[in-house]
């Protein structure tokens, strides 16, 4: 079974050195997770979506939630500033709207996850850009 992309982050952080980490990290690697660790750790990378928790009800926690990310992980340029934006002319109520379904779509870890990289964050001890360069060399390069 595939673990959630916040499930990966969240095990990883508890290993007990960077190199454990980087390890673990290196072997659940996807296309999902290595964007996720792309938005939160690229200064360029900006979201175009105001700070903090928007308003959204939290779904019950289910494994069928944790593949929502992953499926929606492409539609995640709805909500970027450009030159990363997919849709730079959305109207902004729309766009924070559609974000709020997502929310509500996925995981809750996997929502409050998305909530922090977009204010450049991230929730889980130890996840630096070190511990995700030593998994995967040149993902974080401009």
């Amino acid at each position: 079974m595939k673990l959630g992309i916040a499930e990966i982050l969240r095990l990883a952080s508890e290993k007990s050195s960077r190199a454990d980490k980087a390890a673990f990290l290196k072997k659940h690697q996807n296309t999902t997770l290595c964007l996720i660790l792309r938005m939160a750790f690229v200064k360029e990378i900006t979201w175009n979506l105001p700070k903090g928790s928007p308003p959204y009800k939290k779904g019950p926690v289910n494994g069928d939630q944790q593949y929502m990310l992953y499926q929606q992980c492409k539609k995640l340029g709805k909500f970027l500033n450009e030159p990363y934006a997919t849709h730079p002319t959305m109207q902004q109520l729309k766009r924070e709207t559609l974000f709020v379904q997502l929310l509500e779509s996925c995981d809750p870890e996997d929502a409050e996850l998305l909530i922090a990289i977009k204010d450049k964050t991230l929730p889980y001890k130890g996840i630096t850009a070190t511990v995700v360069n030593a998994a995967f060399p040149g993902l974080l390069e401009g």
